[in-house]
C-alpha cells in the first residue's frame, strides 16, 4: 500500500508525457491526411475553405467523378480529404468510415508506411467512438505487422506503445508489459530519449498494477532520472542561447557609442579649425587697418615737407607706395576669399556628416530598443519557465516528505529497542529528506537481532534500497527463522543480487553493514560485518571488530561469499557501538578535513563512561562544531548499547 501511494503522486505526470507521446505519434498521419491544414475545395487550391459544409459536397462530387472516370488514386486523395474533414468537425464516426473506405480501396497498398499509419490512427480513434475495445487492438496489430515487416524499427516502437497502452485499458497489463519491454529496447536502440522517458513512466504503472512493487520503483527510478536529464538539457540550451544573444547586443551596443564619440570627436574638431581661421581673418583685417593709417600719416607727410626740389622723388615715393598698398590689398582680398571658401566647404562637410551620424544613431537606437523588447520578453519566458521548474521543484519535495513518512513508518519504535537495551542512544541524520541509512530490531528465540545498515547512495535512490532491504530483513528473520549473525548476511546477500539481478546485469548497488545479535540464554554477543566494523568497550580497553572486506550485495569475484561470524562473552558493563561512515567521513574543522575514525574511536573511549543519553548528546555536540556552517556529505547512523 506504501508504494502504491507513492507511485500515485507521479501518474499525472507520465499520463501527460504519454499524452505528448500520443500527440507527437499521431502527428504524421494527421499532417499525412491533412488534418491539420485547412481543407481546400477542387478548383480553388490556395485558398482557405470557409463552408466546410460545401466542402463536405465537393469532395463528394470529385470522389464520384473520380471513380466514374476509372482514377482510383484521385478518388483516394478525395475519400481522405473526406475523412480529414469529418474528422475536423468531430464527427468521428463519419471520418473513420471514409479512412476505412481508403483502406478498402487500395487492397495493394495495405503493406506499405501509410496504411500503417492508417491503422495506428484508426487504433487511437476507435475508443473515442465504441465501446469494441478489441477493434483498437486489432488495428495496432496490423500496425505493427506492417511496422515489423518493413524493419522500421522507430514505427514499430510507438506501435508497440500504444498496442500496450490499449492492453491495458482491456485489463491484459501483462501482455501490455511485453510491448513496453520491446518497445523501450526500440527506442534504447534509436538512442531516443524521450520515448525511452514515456515507456519507463509506463512500465512504473504497469508493473504497480501487477504488484511487482520492485521493478515499479526501478522503473520510476529511470523515469525521473531521463526526465530530469532531458529537462536540464533543454533548459541549459535555452540559457547558452540567451547569454549569447545578450553578448552579441552588448556588442553592438558598445560600437554604435564608440562611433557617436568619434563623430563627436570629429565635430568638435571642424568647429576648432573654423575658429582659427576666424581668428586669422581678424588679424589680416588689423594688419589692413595698421597699414591705412600709415599711408595717411605719409600723405601728411609728404604734404609738410613738400618743397620744389622734392616733389619728383615724394611723388615717386607716392606712387610706389599705393602700388604696393594695392597689391597688399589684392592680395589680401584673394586670400580672403580663399579661407572664405575652405571654410564654407568645412561647415558644409561637417554638417553633412553630422546628419549622416544622426540618422545611424537614430537607426541604431530603434534596433536596440527592439532587441532590448526582445530580451525582456525571452526573460518573461525564462522567469516564467523557472517558476515552473520551482513548481515542479516543490512538488517533488512534497513527494519525498511523503516518502520519508513511509519510511519512518517501517523504522522500529525506539522505545520498543529502549525497553530491551534500557541504557542505549540512537544518532540518526539523513543528508537528503529520505536516508540510504537505516536500522532495524527483532527479536526471536531469546535473541536481539539489532542491525546499522549503510545502503549506496543516500536520498532517494538510497532510500529505495533501505526499504527493500528492510524487507528481506524481515522476510529472513521473522519467517525463515535465521538468528545466527554470519547466516543472515549470507541470506541478505544472496536476496539482494537475486532480486536486483546482479549476476547478469550492470547493477551494483549494495549494503555496508554491522549486525549484532545478542543471546539472553547463552550470554554471547556475535557480531558479523560487510565492511563495517562494531567498536567494544569491555573493562575500559576499545577494541575495534572489523568486519570483512565485501560488501552485502554488488560485484561477487568469489563462487560463493561467506561472511565471518564472531562471539563474545558477555562481561558486566560491555559497551558496543555500531554506525555507518557519515560521521568519520563528514568535512570540517579548521582545515576543512574529514573527522576520522580515529579521532571517533578516541571520542567514544573518552565519554564511555557517561549515560548513553549523556555520550549522545557529546557526539551531537562534537559533530556540530565540527561542521560549522559545513555542508552534510552523507547520511549519519549511529547506535550505542550497554548490556
Amino acid at each position: 500500500m506504501r508504494i502504491v501511494s507513492f507511485r500515485s503522486g507521479t501518474r499525472s505526470s507520465i499520463a501527460r508525457r504519454t499524452g505528448q507521446t500520443l500527440r507527437r505519434n499521431l502527428l504524421p498521419v494527421l499532417l499525412l491526411f491533412g488534418i491539420t491544414q485547412p481543407v481546400r475545395a477542387s478548383g480553388t487550391e490556395g485558398r482557405p475553405a470557409h463552408k466546410p459544409h460545401l466542402q463536405l459536397t465537393l469532395y463528394k462530387d470529385s470522389v464520384r467523378l473520380a471513380e466514374s472516370g476509372k482514377t482510383p488514386r484521385e478518388a483516394s486523395h478525395y475519400l481522405t480529404r473526406l475523412g480529414s474533414l469529418y474528422l475536423s468537425l468531430k464527427r468521428n464516426q463519419e471520418g473513420i468510415a471514409y479512412f476505412n473506405q481508403w483502406l478498402k480501396a487500395n487492397p495493394g497498398r495495405l503493406q506499405t508506411t501509410m496504411a500503417a499509419a492508417t491503422y495506428l490512427a484508426l487504433g487511437n480513434l476507435y475508443p473515442s467512438t465504441t465501446a469494441r475495445k478489441s477493434i483498437a487492438l486489432e488495428a495496432f496489430g496490423k500496425a505493427v505487422r506492417i511496422y515489423r515487416t518493413r524493419k522500421d524499427h522507430r514505427g514499430l516502437a510507438d506501435a508497440l506503445l500504444h498496442e500496450g497502452k490499449a492492453l491495458e485499458r482491456t485489463k491484459q497489463t501483462a501482455q501490455a508489459v511485453v510491448r513496453f519491454d520491446e518497445a523501450l529496447s526500440l527506442a534504447k536502440k534509436a538512442k531516443d530519449q524521450p520515448l525511452q522517458r514515456v515507456l519507463y513512466g509506463r512500465l512504473a504503472e504497469a508493473h504497480g498494477d501487477l504488484g511487482k512493487y520492485k521493478q515499479s520503483m526501478e522503473a520510476m527510478a529511470r523515469y525521473t532520472e531521463l526526465d530530469e536529464k532531458i529537462r536540464a538539457g533543454e533548459l541549459r540550451a535555452k540559457e547558452i542561447a540567451m547569454q549569447h544573444r545578450t553578448d552579441e547586443m552588448r556588442g553592438q551596443q558598445l560600437e554604435s557609442q564608440l562611433l557617436a564619440e568619434e563623430m563627436e570627436e570629429r565635430s568638435v574638431m571642424a568647429e576648432s579649425q573654423v575658429l582659427e581661421k576666424e581668428k586669422d581673418l581678424r588679424s589680416t583685417k588689423r594688419t589692413l587697418r595698421e597699414s591705412q593709417r600709415i599711408t595717411r600719416e605719409r600723405q601728411l607727410e609728404i604734404e609738410n615737407l613738400r618743397k620744389a626740389d622734392q616733389i619728383k622723388e615724394l611723388t615717386l615715393r607716392k606712387q610706389e607706395a599705393t602700388i604696393r598698398f594695392e597689391r597688399y590689398v589684392r592680395n589680401s582680398l584673394i586670400a580672403l576669399g580663399g579661407l572664405g571658401l575652405v571654410f564654407l566647404g568645412i561647415v558644409y562637410w561637417s554638417y553633412r556628416q553630422k546628419r549622416k551620424a544622426n540618422v545611424l544613431l537614430t537607426r541604431q537606437k530603434a534596433e536596440i530598443q527592439q532587441q532590448h523588447d526582445e530580451i525582456e520578453q525571452q526573460s518573461i519566458a525564462l522567469r516564467e519557465a523557472i517558476h515552473e521548474i520551482e513548481k515542479k521543484t516543490q512538488n517533488i519535495t512534497s513527494s519525498i516528505v511523503y516518502a520519508q513518512r513511509i519510511q519512518q513508518s517501517i523504522l522500529p519504535d525506539w522505545q520498543e529497542i529502549k525497553h530491551y537495551f534500557a541504557d542505549s542512544f540512537l544518532l540518526y541524520r539523513p543528508r537528503d529528506i529520505v536516508s540510504g541509512d537505516f536500522f532495524w530490531f527483532a527479536r526471536r528465540d531469546g535473541k536481539a537481532i539489532i542491525v546499522a545498515v549503510d545502503c549506496t547512495g543516500h536520498g532517494v535512490p538510497g532510500a529505495f534500497i533501505s526499504m527493500a532491504g528492510h524487507t528481506w530483513l524481515n522476510h529472513i528473520v521473522n519467517e525463515r527463522g535465521v538468528t545466527q549473525a554470519d547466516e543472515i548476511l549470507n541470506h541478505l546477500h544472496r536476496e539482494l543480487r537475486q532480486a536486483l539481478r546482479q549476476a547478469t546485469s550492470e547493477n551494483r548497488d549494495g549494503m555496508d553493514l554491522a549486525l549484532v545479535v545478542v543471546d539472553e540464554r547463552a550470554r554471547t554477543l556475535e557480531f558479523a560485518g560487510a565492511k563495517n566494523p562494531m567498536v567494544i568497550i569491555r573493562n575500559g580497553e576499545l577494541q575495534i571488530v572489523k568486519g570483512d572486506r565485501h560488501a552485502v550485495g554488488g560485484h561477487q569475484h568469489e563462487e560463493e561469499r561467506r561472511f565471518t561470524r564472531h562471539v563474545f562473552d558477555l562481561v558486566p558493563r560491555t559497551h558496543f557501538y555500531l554506525f555507518s561512515d557519515g560521521f568519520q567521513d563528514q568535512f570540517g574543522g579548521e582545515d576543512n578535513q574529514k573527522f576520522m575514525a580515529k579521532r571517533l574511536h578516541r571520542l567514544l573511549h573518552e565519554r564511555h563512561h557517561d549515560p548513553m543519553v549523556e555520550q549522545a548528546a557529546a557526539l551531537e555536540q562534537t559533530l556540530d562544531g565540527w561542521m560549522n556552517g559545513h555542508r552534510q556529505i552523507d547520511d549519519i547512523l549511529m547506535m550505542g548499547f550497554r548490556v
